[in-house]
């Protein structure tokens, strides 16, 4: 009779029979916001507790840590408010293995003077060439985090 066998491969690259490789692109990204109070700390880390999306489960909601899962091109981005009435700076700068990452750091509210409204804020784009494993998180050098507009998103992008 008919015999008839089902599988599952899961692979990261493909060659062909000349020998060329191709990557198979995987999905990974996230957007997460910080939730908590007010916070009135200059030099930490900002653990980005509520999570909108994760999908590929790379980021950690309890540290704040997003973990490469592959080498290539990844995109991130990250905004923190203050209230700017209270004579704070909001300063936030990337951080790869717990180092800042060379020209990373956005320091626009260091150059506003108040606003109106109350509120300052800054925000870093950032495209990096990382290797898998590699880890990323958000350091606030400024004086004062809220919770709302603050957060941290990424993808890989190849």
């Amino acid at each position: 009779g008919d015999r008839t066998m089902t599988s599952i491969i899961k692979v990261d690259q493909i060659q062909n029979a000349a020998g060329t490789v191709t990557n198979i692109i995987a999905k990974s990204a996230f957007l997460a916001e910080y939730s908590g109070g007010r916070r009135n700390h200059t030099g930490e880390y900002v653990v980005f507790d509520r999570v909108n999306h994760n999908t590929g489960n790379n980021y950690n909601s309890s540290t704040g840590v997003y973990t490469c899962p592959y080498s290539g091109l990844y995109w991130f981005g990250s905004s923190a408010r203050g209230d700017n009435n209270a004579g704070v700076r909001s300063h936030i700068g990337i951080h790869v293995n717990d180092s800042a990452y060379p020209y990373s750091d956005s320091r626009l509210g260091d150059q506003l003077t108040p606003s109106s409204s109350g509120i300052d804020s800054a925000y870093g784009a950032y495209v990096l060439s990382l290797n898998a494993g590699n880890t990323v998180r958000i350091y606030h050098y400024g004086s004062q985090y809220d919770p709302g507009i603050t957060y941290f998103t990424g993808y890989f992008i190849g």
